[in-house]
């Protein structure tokens, strides 16, 4: 049931009490007033008449000892009596006894017989009115409690109902109280800012989210204008507002943008709501939302999106590099194809690994190392055949790391085909970082297998190595591939941080 229907339920049972109360109220008033005004006034009729009753027949008495003939007064008593026993049916036998008794008694000198009868209609007469009076006693003792018990119940049921209704009163004022309390402490946890702004947009109830905002305690900014309260968002957002008072009507949640000092951009979520039926003075209830922090993720996001879109350009570009230098390099063997080719695309994607890991901000050379030789460090390490020795911790760029992995990786296949550890020789790789920031990287290797010249066919591997991967660490990089009589010398230099080439620059290793 919704609480419209509960109230209406509840002043309908409230007004029906009422209304039973008063009926009974007026039902015992009712009651006692005619008992008092008719009954009591038709008995007293009566007892007047059974009073005249008794006076006529003591002047028939009268009449009689005194032994007049006044045969007309006799007449006139014994017709009033015969009313009176036409109107009190108890008193008709003794009427009829009496008017016999006078009957008899012309011309006969003795009146007993007549004062026996009319002593005989005195007692009924006098009996007829203390049962009368008694009548009237008893009913008026009845009407009376009846009255009373009617008023009783008239007055408890009003009471019952008035009690009821300031109980009802009261429970609605704590229920108020409670609802306020707790819309208080929403207002309060809810973490934008939330204003009550008045006519002239002055600020007359605001939560701790909207001070927060302003950067100032809730006591200063209640009673202040708006555009004293928040001045960049405030001298935006008053026109809007005056318009929407002007109109009666809400402002539709929107996202507006302020310059901070500075040059830094604010972004607001805001939306206003009319406050209806509360007077008359004008009322708007405003709602600020700070989302700056959102608005820069979703920028980042975009960002994201480009710089991926960007990457994955590369990548492909890259992989199709692979597999056009790598066709070109297998001649006409399809297993040398899809085995370099493979090679190949492992060491790209272990590069790629390396990156997400850093989340594609700083890699480290060591890092780059690690995942170029995993396919084969182990065993290496373990059989003496590599020695590695470096610092941990050089940053380079990920386009740098993503270029000496794949460099790395060719260096590892070769030496384990055709270079020292073919052959049961041995590789040193070391690297160190200058206090100005360039980055030299060794690559020797030391075989029984002596080398007399460089090969006369070069692949994409050597290509890379000479060419392609200086281009790839950035500006002013070096790298020197020397075929020696001990083994491939292979040496490189460069600085971490250099400017980074627009693209990835296999392709151009294939020219």
């Amino acid at each position: 049931m919704t609480p419209f229907l509960k109230q209406a339920g509840q002043d309908s049972r409230l007004w029906l009490t009422a209304g039973l109360a008063v009926g009974l109220l007026f039902a015992g008033m009712a009651a006692t007033s005619y008992q008092l005004l008719y009954r009591n006034g038709e008995n007293e009729q009566r007892l007047q008449s059974l009073e005249g009753g008794l006076q006529d027949t003591e002047r028939l008495l009268a009449l009689l000892d005194e032994r007049r003939e006044g045969g007309g007064s006799l007449e006139a008593v014994l017709a009033s009596l015969a009313r009176l026993a036409a109107a009190e049916p108890p008193l008709a036998p003794a009427q009829r006894g009496l008017a016999a008794a006078v009957a008899r008694l012309q011309g006969a000198p003795d009146t007993g017989m007549v004062d026996m009868a009319g002593l005989v209609l005195e007692r009924t007469i006098r009996t007829e009115m203390r049962r009368l009076r008694a009548e009237e006693r008893h009913q008026e003792r009845v009407s009376l409690s009846l009255g009373l018990a009617g008023m009783g119940a008239g007055g408890s049921l009003l009471l019952a109902g008035l009690f009821s209704a300031r109980w009802r009163e009261r429970q609605q004022a704590r229920g108020a109280q409670h609802k306020g309390a707790e819309l208080r402490a929403i207002c309060k946890a809810t973490p934008a800012g939330l204003a009550l702004l008045d006519g002239e947009c002055r600020l007359r109830e605001i939560n701790p989210g909207f001070a927060a905002l302003a950067g100032q305690p809730e006591a200063r900014l209640v009673g202040r204008h708006l555009a004293e309260a928040m001045p960049l968002l405030g001298g935006l957002l008053l026109p809007m507002l005056r318009g929407a008072l002007a109109r009666g009507e809400g402002l539709p949640g929107q996202e507006v943008q302020v310059m901070a000092p500075g040059g830094r951009s604010q972004h607001y979520f805001i939306a206003a709501e009319p406050v209806l039926g509360g007077g008359a003075e004008a009322r708007l209830s405003l709602v600020v939302m700070d989302i700056s922090d959102k608005a820069a993720i979703e920028s980042w996001r975009k960002e994201l999106v480009a710089e991926l879109n960007h990457r994955v350009k590369n990548t492909l570009s890259t992989v199709q590099s692979l597999a056009a230098q790598t066709m070109r390099g297998a001649g006409q063997d399809p297993n040398r194809f899809a085995a370099d080719f493979s090679a190949r695309l492992g060491a790209l994607s272990r590069s790629h690994e390396l990156l997400a890991s850093v989340g594609w901000s700083k890699a480290t050379l060591d890092g780059a190392i690690e995942a170029a030789l995993a396919p084969w460090k182990a065993v290496w390490l373990a059989t003496g055949q590599l020695v590695m020795h470096g610092p941990s911790g050089v940053v380079v760029r990920p386009a740098q790391a993503q270029a000496m992995v794949i460099a790395i990786s060719e260096l590892a296949s070769n030496a384990s085909r055709h270079g020292a550890l073919a052959h049961d020789g041995r590789v040193t790789l070391t690297w160190r970082a200058t206090p100005n920031g360039v980055i030299h990287f060794s690559w020797h290797e030391h075989g029984k297998l002596r080398l007399r010249e460089a090969p006369a066919q070069r692949g994409f591997g050597l290509r890379f190595l000479e060419r392609g991967l200086a281009h790839d660490l950035g500006q002013g990089a070096r790298a020197e591939l020397r075929f020696e009589q001990a083994g491939l010398q292979y040496d490189v230099s460069f600085r971490a941080g250099g400017v980074q080439p627009s693209t990835f620059t296999l392709q151009k290793g294939a020219a």
